[in-house]
């Protein structure tokens, strides 16, 4: 092959990868004009620790060969909540598509919160971009974010909520802020990685609030019901779901609305209870439909809730306990399923014109200096 010839078509090469870039970068530069969506005024908010704590009541069961009743002692819980409760602003959800080039999106209105310790200078996210920003509740005049933990008069709130993963020390003071934010998340397929970015418009961070770390709960003791006799015994029987043989329900509560929907693969239902009283629930769910448990999520009334498993052979048992009054459950079993997220299509683009230039320039200059 003539050496003229062969130099000028790598350079073509070389030019053509050049191009790819150009049209990968032209692409998502078409999508950047965020002039329709409006900017969000600065949150106003407060911040307060609610008491959470609750007392399990002593429970017995019999042993199934002696018939021996077995108490299992109540006990104190000792919880504390951070509730932070933001004024909403008006704001209707949109779709929004910024050329044909780009994708249709749909804008909405977030908020993000930080938190730091009274006397440091670094703010600490409470979410992770990636893991998404809470939306405002449309149908109320307040938003209100919850972050519920142990807690010890000692040792303080420990918390594990989201990307939160610390312990706020009791006696310390801990400043938040709050953010409003309207637009749209998605990955970058423009660089090489895909982070998650955000697009739109945003308030600012408002004003700082400060709570202090205290409060400790007056002591109580566990509560305790008198010792029955094995024939007096409650013994909650497990209730089937119906149509449904992989999971059954044990409560002391009453339970409604037994549910599994099979298309987003939630498990729903509602307890109730005499009011301050304490409930529990008990679940399986058959292991030849879940294989693995550790991601699985637990919601009571809409927030994350923490819950005991065990499994034996052939099922997985999971545990909680709650103050009565009506709650409403919901198991995700979706949530342990491990996803993996594609790159779009201008990103193998993009990485297919990186390694078109990369290979050009060293042809050409391995060519240049055979040449010589």
């Amino acid at each position: 092959m003539n050496k003229s010839f062969l130099s000028a078509f790598l350079t073509v090469i070389l030019i053509s990868g050049l191009v790819l870039v150009g049209a990968v970068g032209f692409v998502t530069a078409q999508a950047s004009d965020f002039s329709s969506i409006p900017t969000p005024s600065v949150p106003e908010f407060t911040v307060t620790i609610v008491d959470s704590s609750y007392d399990v009541s002593t429970t017995y069961s019999t042993d199934p060969y002696t018939g021996e009743t077995i108490p299992i002692e109540g006990y104190h819980v000792e919880r504390r909540t951070i509730e932070v409760k933001i004024k909403n602003q008006p704001f209707s959800s949109f779709s929004l598509q910024e050329s044909p080039q780009a994708a249709n999106w749909t804008v909405n209105f977030y908020y993000n919160v930080r938190y730091k310790g009274h006397f440091e200078d670094v703010w600490h996210d409470l979410y992770l971009l990636s893991d998404g920003y809470p939306l405002q509740d449309s149908g109320s005049d307040y938003t209100v974010l919850s972050y519920e933990g142990g807690y010890s008069p000692t040792e303080g709130i420990s918390l594990h909520t989201g990307a939160i993963m610390t312990t706020l020390p009791a006696g310390g003071m801990v400043d938040f802020q709050v953010e409003a934010l309207i637009g749209y998340t998605h990955r970058d397929a423009s660089t090489f990685f895909a982070p998650w970015v955000f697009e739109g418009q945003k308030s600012g961070w408002s004003s700082t609030q400060t709570i202090t770390i205290s409060g400790s709960s007056s002591p109580s003791s566990p509560a305790s019901t008198p010792m029955p006799t094995p024939t007096q015994t409650p013994v909650p029987t497990p209730i089937q779901v119906p149509g449904q043989s992989a999971f059954s329900v044990e409560s002391n509560s009453t339970v409604t609305d037994l549910f599994f929907n099979s298309t987003s693969s939630e498990l729903s239902f509602t307890v109730n209870g005499t009011s301050g009283t304490s409930g529990y629930v008990k679940v399986s769910v058959a292991k030849n439909l879940l294989s693995s448990i550790q991601s699985l999520k637990v919601y009571l009334d809409g927030k994350s809730l923490d819950v005991t498993i065990n499994s034996d052979d052939s099922s997985w048992f999971l545990s909680f306990n709650y103050v009565h009054s009506s709650h409403q459950v919901k198991i995700d079993l979706t949530a342990s399923e491990t996803t993996t997220s594609l790159p779009g299509i201008e990103l193998w683009i993009g990485i297919t014109a990186v390694i078109i230039v990369v290979v050009g320039v060293g042809l050409l200059l391995y060519f240049k200096r055979r040449g010589r």
